[in-house]
């Protein structure tokens, strides 16, 4: 079973998550100590504030940068965690914010109520023979997220739900169905690894049933790779 964290926050200066170089590196060798063979950077992207060329090319130094420091034996991907808006189907260079390689696209609900056009646009988004997949559906209030198991919408779920007191029952329950195709440490710091490199090891959650799925969103994925000088 390779070890795939889905979901993190490694790349320095391009969202709220690693803010400089030094911190991606340690971030970098916390997930490869921890046994994950893969992860996949997903910086966040917000349609209402976020041009896609300046991302794009914010990522890409982003990238450069790290590239020479990814710790031997371990892959890294890079796609993006794209909030969800009404129109987003629309959006011509949506296959940009994909999992590089794939159609493979990692969608963030926003927090306020769901409007009928919001869901209707997922579905329009999946139509276009993309692999649409919620960012941690456990971070969502309960009846919201009923919608998008109804509806049959695959998920990633965040590691540190699957512990989290009050709400461990319901988020292991998703994890256990078969919409759930991912696992994520959602990592933004340094530390908080520790959840994500527990729950693989896990044997109640079974998580090798879930990399297998990840497995399959990532057939084509091109990992980062230090360019020849």
């Amino acid at each position: 079973m390779r070890i795939i964290d889905f979901h993190s926050h490694i790349l320095a200066g391009v969202d709220h998550g690693s803010r400089v170089l030094s911190e991606s590196i340690a971030q970098l060798e916390r997930i490869s100590a921890s046994g994950t063979d893969a992860v996949v950077a997903t910086s966040h992207f917000s349609p209402y504030s976020d041009k896609l060329r300046a991302f794009l090319e914010k990522r890409e130094r982003a990238i450069s940068t790290v590239a020479k420091h990814i710790p031997k034996g371990l892959s890294v991907y890079v796609g993006a965690e794209v909030l969800l808006c009404p129109g987003l189907d629309h959006f011509e260079e949506l296959s940009d914010l994909c999992v590089v390689g794939t159609k493979t696209l990692l969608i963030e609900m926003p927090t306020h109520s769901w409007t009928l056009e919001l869901i209707e646009t997922l579905h329009r988004i999946k139509a276009l023979g993309y692999n649409v997949v919620i960012a941690h559906l456990d971070r969502y209030k309960k009846e919201l997220s009923a919608r998008l198991l109804d509806a049959g919408f695959s998920y990633q779920i965040n590691a540190g739900s699957l512990y989290a007191f009050g709400s461990r029952r319901r988020n292991r329950h998703y994890l256990s169905l078969d919409g759930a195709v991912a696992l994520g440490s959602d990592l933004h710091g340094v530390d908080g690894y520790d959840a994500f490199a527990h729950a693989v090891k896990d044997k109640k959650l079974n998580a090798s049933k879930i990399m297998a799925k990840t497995e399959e969103l990532l057939l084509g994925a091109i990992p980062i790779t230090v360019a020849e000088e």
